[in-house]
């Protein structure tokens, strides 16, 4: 079986006296299409994973990761469209409450909540 390492990236902005978190909804067609999900994407080979998570941020909402924290979970999980056991390696990422979103390839829309 298959073994994947991704980075999942948290993405938090300041709001007021608050703070909001970042979702994007996944392309139709795409594993867990149509869904709300938070940034994510494959480690790459050689690759540290908090680097990993920096640069889907880039790559999928154009936002500048500020400060980056490492959570204390894994996220562990079984795909059955490709036969693969997948780790899932979660970050908080802080991005500036004025950064504009431009959403790219495999997401259609996003929202802060």
């Amino acid at each position: 079986m298959k073994q994947v390492t991704y980075a999942i990236a948290i993405i938090v902005r300041p709001a007021g006296p608050t703070h909001e978190f970042l979702l994007v909804r996944r392309s139709t067609g795409k594993y867990m299409g149509d869904t709300w999900q938070f940034i994510a994407g494959g480690v790459e080979p050689n690759e540290p994973a908090w680097r990993a998570a920096v640069r889907e941020v880039k790559e999928e909402t154009n936002l500048n990761v500020i400060e980056l924290y490492r959570l204390s979970r894994l996220v562990r999980f079984y795909r059955d469209d490709n036969e693969s056991l997948n780790t899932a390696i979660p970050f908080a990422a802080l991005v500036a409450d004025d950064g504009v979103v431009t959403i790219t390839h495999g997401n259609t829309e996003y929202r802060w909540i």
